[in-house]
């Protein structure tokens, strides 16, 4: 008899504050090593020596490695493969434990699994560059499989709960299977014997128990195979003929589910695996397909004839993890027809029939992994001929099906659902009735064409989708839009101004790791009703918390969504105001030698750079070109952080646009210290400015008497 080698585990804020930024870089090592690291980031050499780092950049899902750091060879075999962490993290800390013991035949020190595991829990990612060892075949969160250089090595997970789990490991090199079973409890590991969970699982194959049938038993136990990659299922097959056996034996696979209510295997089939089911991809080439658009209206009528009957490969599709009581007596559930529909070069989609019992029928469509494994499934058609009640067919079109329910009683009750295959084959219910703040007490039909008069606040265009701000009766609404506004004066809106926006109901695709279709309002047009001629309040203080000095302090705060939108000669009027009275300014880092690091509130929000800089005085030089007095002045400009011992600062800004007769006036009020004299003094202070296309000037200010006091 073969022997199973097998060891098992247990499972189980004065006012002046600076705004200080942290940036964020990541770099990795590449190492080499004749051992195989299975999701090696890098790869020691035999010797360990040191490889030259490699920097890699992610960005929106494109990897750049600097390929100076590698060799050629590496080049051509790397591979970057994705891993979730959170997804994976049960497995990847699991695989921290292990022992070596279980990895006999290649070996992977688990110092060098730690450095990976943790690698991948910064990056959600790793690199491999080895051309003999390492081929990930597979990664889901209850099981790994990976080619070995002389085989092939797994690692699954059963969970009987949260903190309970059984291991088992699967060394396999040639026809050998080395397979150790851990108990995980509380993130312990602690060895168990596998007899007690599978032991003597080769006899209940048997039927007879005559001498020819246990010796024959016993030759074909070396050929056993192990599959673990279910998170339910345990299947263990052999490679008995049943021509030849099938007076000695029910078959030659036996099925194991998971009982996770009394933590056991129980056994759920003994059945003749042939060599025709024995591959997944062997069973999808060989279903029929249909291309979409189609309807399915699977029923009775369907399967008149004998030959509207054909053979499913019930062990291979998994049905029992759709169908727990598919082989259970009393049931009779049957498999009766397949065919698959080609939506995705990611995963194939199958549409299976079921006959459960005399009465019942219903189809339902599976997406599964490349490797066979059940993704999402629903069911997509019903038939019933006991009361002729009920019924369900769907429409599929581009990755959209359409279900309809038909229910028979005094009247004909129709209910119709939407679902989206996403492209990692997760079927997600698509929404059909919707509601928007732009017409809160309105129902909102899909692609239906509304006009609604909004106040607006600023576009932004930092995400996947460009968006509108706005308030519609004090109420925030957003929604994307679809025009070019940075050169377009339609479009250009400012804040506070009333625009008219034309939208509907619309798809988009909500970006991520599936892309999940989802509705939002989208603008397809607008126009400006009445322009902002008001006052807008630009900056103001209040008191701000800070949680690391546990007290609140005096800050400056300022209007985002305004400064967002505001033209570039309100740009040039602020900028020429903020640079001769401090607002909260304090060196971006280490203070350079030329003082040319200071960073301001309001030049960082007017995107303007560092105090006096050239991209501060550059602008303002542009746009006061023609305005000589103003030129001079910005030839003086200080760099003063806020902890000067004389300094001044904003209390209050305070902006209005004359769009007609092309003025804007900054009014502000200010106040200054001199800490060593212990003086302080106040002042109010209008700027007014008149623009063109081109220029700005300034035209007037008026400023109050000083209003001077002491303090201790």
């Amino acid at each position: 008899m073969k022997t199973i080698k097998m060891a098992i585990g247990n499972k189980n804020k004065h006012g002046f504050l600076p705004n200080q930024k942290l940036t964020f870089i990541a770099k990795k090592m590449n190492y080499r090593c004749t051992i195989l690291l299975i999701f090696a980031i890098g790869l020691n050499s035999c010797n360990h020596k040191e490889k030259s780092n490699s920097v890699v950049n992610k960005q929106k899902g494109s990897k750049i490695i600097d390929k100076n750091s590698i060799t050629e060879i590496e080049m051509a075999f790397r591979d970057t493969i994705a891993i979730d962490y959170l997804k994976n993290k049960m497995l990847l800390n699991i695989l921290k434990l292990l022992p070596e013991t279980t990895m006999d035949s290649w070996r992977w020190p688990k110092k060098d699994r730690i450095k990976t595991v943790e690698s991948i829990k910064r990056n959600n990612y790793l690199i491999d560059s080895t051309e003999m060892y390492n081929n990930i075949k597979y990664i889901k969160p209850n099981t790994l499989g990976i080619q070995v250089v002389d085989g092939f090595w797994t690692l699954s997970i059963y969970e009987f709960n949260e903190n309970h789990s059984f291991i088992v490991t699967n060394n396999i090199v040639g026809d050998r299977n080395n397979i150790q079973t851990f108990n995980f409890i509380n993130n312990k590991i602690t060895p168990l014997k596998m007899i007690n969970w599978f032991g003597g699982f080769e006899y209940k194959l048997l039927i007879n128990n005559t001498t020819d049938c246990i010796e024959l038993l016993e030759k074909n136990q070396v050929s056993y195979n192990y599959n673990f990659s279910d998170k339910d299922i345990v299947e263990i097959s052999g490679a008995l003929n049943k021509e030849e056996s099938e007076n000695c034996f029910k078959g030659n696979t036996i099925k194991y589910k998971l009982n996770k209510k009394d933590r056991t295997f129980d056994i759920v089939d003994v059945y003749w695996k042939s060599d025709e089911n024995l591959s997944f991809k062997d069973v999808i080439n060989n279903t029929k397909t249909k291309t979409a658009p189609l309807t399915e209206a699977t029923n009775f009528d369907s399967f008149i004839e004998e030959g509207d009957y054909n053979k499913v490969e019930e062990q291979t599709l998994k049905l029992i993890e759709i169908y727990p009581d598919f082989y259970k007596e009393g049931y009779n559930y049957k498999a009766i027809a397949s065919y698959k529909v080609n939506n995705s070069s990611d995963f194939y989609t199958v549409v299976i029939t079921i006959l459960k019992g005399d009465n019942e029928m219903e189809s339902v469509l599976i997406n599964y992994d490349l490797n066979g494994g059940i993704i999402d499934f629903k069911v997509i058609s019903y038939d019933e001929i006991a009361e002729s009640v009920e019924s369900k067919y769907s429409r599929i079109k581009n990755n959209i099906i359409t279900i309809i329910d038909e229910l028979s009683l005094e009247e004909i009750v129709v209910d119709t659902t939407k679902f989206h295959i996403n492209k990692n084959g997760e079927i997600n219910q698509i929404k059909t009735k919707f509601s928007s703040n732009l017409k809160p007490e309105k129902l909102i039909l899909l692609n239906h064409i509304y006009t609604d008069t909004i106040e607006f606040s600023t576009y932004n265009d930092d995400g996947d989708y460009s968006l509108l701000f706005g308030k519609k009766n004090g109420i925030d609404i957003s929604l994307i839009y679809n025009w070019e506004w940075n050169n377009n004066e339609k479009y250009n809106f400012k804040y506070g101004d009333i625009i008219k926006v034309k939208w509907k109901m619309d798809s988009i695709w909500l970006a991520g790791d599936g892309e999940t279709l989802v509705f939002r309002e989208t603008g397809f047009d607008a126009e400006r009703v009445i322009s902002n001629n008001k006052r807008v309040k630009f900056l103001w203080r209040a008191d701000k918390f800070d949680e690391e000095l546990n007290q609140n302090f005096n800050s400056i705060f300022i209007n985002e969504p305004f400064s967002n939108s505001i033209s570039n000669h309100e740009k040039a009027a602020l900028g020429y105001v903020a640079t001769f009275i401090g607002n909260e300014c304090w060196w971006d880092g280490k203070v350079n030698e030329n003082r040319s690091n200071l960073k301001c509130k309001i030049l960082t929000v007017l995107n303007l750079g560092y105090q006096c800089s050239d991209e501060h005085l550059g602008f303002l030089r542009s746009w006061f070109s023609k305005d000589s007095v103003s030129l001079k002045k910005l030839k003086v400009c200080r760099t003063m952080p806020y902890t000067a011992t004389i300094q001044t600062t904003f209390d209050e800004i305070t902006v209005f646009t004359d769009t007609e007769n092309k003025t804007i006036s900054v009014n502000y009020r200010a106040h200054g210290v001199n800490s060593r004299e212990s003086r302080k003094w106040s002042w109010t202070q209008t700027d007014s400015f008149k623009y063109d296309l081109e220029n700005i000037t300034l035209v007037n200010s008026e400023k109050t008497e000083l209003t001077n006091e002491s303090f201790e």
